[in-house]
């Protein structure tokens, strides 16, 4: 979808206490730089790729399942990371937004993680499809779809600005960067990569870790590499754990070594002869000791 409709509204549709303005979407969003803001409010939600947002001095990643909630007038620029960046938009203000927006717990602009996207994107499209058809009654129809939307935003939206208070909330808060950790774990992952993620402080970032997982991030990451190195050994019996060591982010199989022994109590060699099969042949080296 390439298109960018702007709603055409009467008075009477103005006095509606949430209305839309505007909706459509970029298959290739390309960088937006606004030093003053925009004067509506904005939803823009990712469907493939990866941008960033920059606000108030702070930037925060947006990927697939994430969205971001704009306040007017506030300062801001996106632009991609990872293209192609697809996004969908809707924008919207009324009399009574600053307060549906306050009352439903959001008070400014954030990167939010929903749980559902396809249900907030439903909502996105049916506002496309209302302005494009110009029906009369378009901005009623269009001012309830909006309204849908925040409200589903308020019970899907992981919001970084509100404290979780359960551990299914402290998970869904860090929901993109266990997501990040898992696609980039053959990859240097850092506490600032995380922590960009959800777009909070490194040390803000070990506590979710902390109250979500029960582990620190970094041991977080280490984990996933030891799950998959395991993979790996049993799948794959005539790989070199040198290879093995390399798949999974570590440039020097000794030192993977030493972190698969302490972890699992074994050697990468020792657990592969363990689980292989009766007709499968072992694998010894010299940095793999029995």
């Amino acid at each position: 979808m390439n298109r960018c409709l702007f709603a055409a509204l009467t008075d009477e549709d103005r006095s509606l206490p949430l209305y839309a303005t505007g909706a459509g979407g970029w298959v290739h969003q390309e960088a937006v730089d606004r030093p003053q803001g925009y004067p509506d409010y904005q939803w823009i939600q990712c469907l493939a790729g990866e941008g960033r947002l920059t606000v108030r001095g702070t930037t925060a990643t947006v990927s697939t399942g994430q969205g971001m909630l704009l306040f007017p007038d506030e300062p801001h620029r996106y632009e991609p990371v990872r293209e192609p960046w697809t996004v969908r938009w809707v924008t919207f203000k009324g009399p009574l937004a600053a307060a549906f927006t306050a009352q439903l717990g959001f008070s400014r602009t954030a990167v939010l993680s929903v749980s559902s996207p396809e249900q907030t994107l439903s909502r996105v499209d049916a506002v496309v499809e209302l302005i494009e058809s110009g029906r009369p009654d378009a901005a009623p129809a269009a001012s309830a779809a909006v309204y849908g939307l925040l409200v589903d935003l308020r019970s899907l939206a992981a919001h970084p600005h509100r404290e979780p208070r359960s551990k299914r909330d402290w998970q869904n808060a860090l929901a993109p960067a266990l997501d990040y950790a898992e696609r980039h774990f053959a990859e240097p992952v850092t506490l600032a990569d995380l922590a960009a993620r959800i777009g909070r402080s490194a040390q803000y970032t070990c506590l979710l870790f902390r109250r979500a997982t029960g582990m620190r991030p970094i041991e977080y990451v280490t984990g996933i590499r030891m799950r998959r190195a395991k993979e790996w050994l049993l799948d794959c019996p005539d790989m070199p754990v040198a290879e093995v060591a390399r798949r999974v982010g570590y440039e020097h199989p000794g030192y993977f070594i030493r972190v698969f022994r302490k972890r699992e109590g074994m050697t990468p060699g020792a657990f592969r002869r363990l689980h292989r099969s009766s007709t499968g042949p072992a694998e010894t080296s010299p940095q793999d000791p029995p």
